[in-house]
C-alpha cells in the first residue's frame, strides 16, 4: 500500500470516528430529553399499558415486586412479555426467601434428588425409645371441649373469588404439568405441597372429572416417579401422604397405599433407627410434623400404631412450647407452627389427647399477638431477620395456618378465633399468589378443612 493510500485511510478512519462520537452525542441529548419530558406522561401511560395486562400479568408483577424486586428492569416503557415474567418468576423462586441480590451461580439443584443414599439409614440402637416430657415452667390447664356446636357461621368473607381463583389457577397448573415445557424438577417442584391431595379435594367439591385427571398426573408426578424410585427415602418435608392416602380410600389405587406404607417406614425421621434427639429442636418441627401425619394415615389403611408416635407427639407439644413459653428458640415460623398444628389436631382427632387444646390455644395466641400484620392481612414470614427470610408478610402462607384458629373455634366457640380465621382467609383470598403450583397448592390443601372446621365440622 502507498504512502498516499496509508494517508487517505487514516483521514477516512478519523472522519469515521469522528462522524460516530458526534452521532453518540446526539443520541444521548434525545435520550435526556425524552427522559425529562416522558415524566409528565408516566401516569397515563402506565394507566393506559395497566389496563392491557391480563391477570397472570398482575400476579406475576405482584410476586417479583414482594419477594424479588432487583430482578425487576428499573425502568420500562412498555410491560414485560408473560413469557419473559414466567422466567423471571421461576428465577426468584430458585432464591432463599428475603434476599436482596443475586447468588453467586452455583451447581446444586433446587429440588432434593429422589434416588435413596446407601447410607442414610441409621444404624438401630439399643436404648428404648421413651417419651420427651413437655416442659411446664407456665402451666397449661386442661380445657374440655363443649359437647355441641352452634348454629354455623355465614359463608366466609369472599368466598365466589375464593371459588374463581380456585378453578382459573388450578387449571392453569394442571394445564401446565400436562404440557411437555417443564423439566422433570420443575414438575415434581410443582407438586409440593401435597398436588395430589389437593386435586382430588377440588374433584370432590366440584364434581368436575377434569380435576380427577388432573389428580392422576401429580400423583405419576410424585409417586411414580419420587417415592417408588426412591424407595420411600425422601426428605422429611416431601414426606407427603394424605393424598396417597385419599386416592386408596376413594378410588382403590393400590399402589398408592403401599406408597404410605413405605414412606411410613424409610422417610427421613420416620424409621425407627433415626435417633430421637435429631427432632428434639424446632428447625425440625415440619419434619416431625409431616411424620406423624404419615404414621396416622399409615395407621388408617391398615397399619399397627408405631411406637414412635406419641413420642414425636411429645416433641411437638414441646416444639410449641420452645415457641410461646420457654421463648427459647432461634426463631418462630408462622407456617412451620401451623404444621405443627395440623398434625397435633389429626392425632387429637384419634386420641383426645387433653393436651393438644390448651397448647394449641397458647400457639394461637402468641402467634397473633406477635406476628400477625394487620394492614398486610397476613403473618410475618419469621419473626426475625434470618440468611432464610425475614420479616415480610407472606399471604400465599396462611392457609397454612388458618386450620389452627378454625379449629379452636369449632372446640370452643371463642368469636376471636372465627374473626380471625376471617381475616386469615381474606388475606390469602386477596393477596396470595397462585400462578406458581407449589403457592397454589399450599393456599387450597388445607383450605377445605378450614372450611368444614368453621362451619363446625371436626375431623374424624
Amino acid at each position: 500500500m502507498s504512502l498516499q493510500s496509508k494517508k487517505l485511510l487514516a483521514i477516512g478512519l478519523i472522519a469515521l470516528i469522528w462522524n460516530y462520537d458526534i452521532t453518540l452525542q446526539a443520541e444521548q441529548k434525545i435520550l435526556t430529553h425524552r427522559t425529562l419530558f416522558s415524566k409528565k406522561k408516566s401516569d397515563n401511560r402506565s394507566h393506559k399499558h395497566r389496563r392491557n395486562l391480563t391477570r397472570s400479568h398482575l400476579l406475576h408483577y405482584e410476586h417479583l415486586s414482594q419477594y424479588c424486586p432487583f430482578l425487576l428492569p428499573k425502568s420500562s416503557r412498555l410491560p414485560l412479555t408473560l413469557k419473559l415474567l414466567r422466567r423471571l418468576v421461576a428465577q426468584c423462586e430458585t432464591l432463599p426467601r428475603g434476599s436482596t441480590s443475586l447468588p453467586t451461580p452455583s451447581a446444586s439443584p433446587t429440588i432434593p434428588n429422589p434416588k435413596p443414599t446407601k447410607n442414610f439409614i441409621i444404624p438401630a440402637i439399643n436404648t428404648p425409645i421413651q417419651a420427651i416430657p413437655v416442659p411446664t415452667e407456665r402451666p397449661i390447664t386442661e380445657i374440655t371441649p363443649t359437647s355441641s356446636i352452634p348454629t354455623p357461621p355465614p359463608p366466609f368473607p369472599l368466598s365466589g373469588v375464593w371459588e374463581q381463583n380456585m378453578v382459573a389457577s388450578g387449571r392453569l397448573i394442571c394445564d401446565r404439568l400436562r404440557g411437555s415445557l417443564l423439566t422433570a424438577d420443575e414438575r415434581l417442584s410443582s407438586v409440593y405441597y401435597d398436588g395430589l391431595s389437593v386435586f382430588l379435594q377440588i374433584a370432590d367439591y366440584t364434581k368436575d372429572s377434569y380435576w380427577l385427571e388432573c389428580a392422576n398426573i401429580a400423583k405419576s408426578i410424585y409417586r411414580d416417579a419420587y417415592v417408588v424410585p426412591a424407595e420411600g427415602v425422601v426428605p422429611g418435608y416431601w414426606n407427603f401422604t394424605d393424598g396417597l392416602t385419599n386416592d386408596f380410600l376413594q378410588r382403590g389405587d393400590i399402589a398408592s397405599r403401599d406408597a404410605v406404607f413405605l414412606l411410613a417406614e424409610r422417610a427421613a425421621f420416620a424409621s425407627n433407627s433415626t435417633p430421637l434427639s435429631w427432632t428434639q429442636s424446632v428447625e425440625l418441627s415440619r419434619e416431625v410434623a409431616y411424620t406423624i401425619k404419615t404414621y396416622l394415615n399409615a395407621e388408617r389403611l391398615g397399619a399397627p400404631r408405631r411406637a414412635r408416635l406419641p413420642v414425636l407427639v411429645d416433641q411437638a407439644l414441646s416444639h410449641i412450647d420452645q415457641w410461646f413459653v420457654q421463648r427459647n428458640a432461634p426463631y418462630i415460623r408462622p407456617f412451620m407452627v401451623g404444621l405443627t398444628a395440623h398434625a397435633l389436631i389429626r392425632y387429637w382427632a384419634v386420641t383426645k389427647d387433653p393436651r393438644i387444646l390448651p397448647a394449641l390455644k397458647i400457639a394461637a395466641d402468641g402467634l397473633w399477638e406477635s406476628m400477625w400484620v394487620e394492614n398486610s392481612g397476613a403473618f410475618k414470614y419469621t419473626n426475625k431477620s434470618t440468611p432464610s427470610g425475614g420479616e415480610e408478610p407472606t399471604p400465599d402462607l396462611n392457609m397454612l395456618v388458618a386450620p389452627l384458629y378454625s379449629w379452636l373455634y369449632a372446640i370452643t366457640k371463642e368469636e376471636r378465633f372465627l374473626v380471625r380465621t376471617d381475616k386469615i382467609m381474606t388475606g390469602s383470598i386477596q393477596k396470595g399468589w397462585l400462578a406458581n403450583g407449589k403457592q397454589f397448592n399450599q393456599s387450597y390443601v388445607l383450605a377445605f378443612e378450614v372450611q368444614n372446621l368453621r362451619n363446625g365440622q371436626l375431623p374424624q
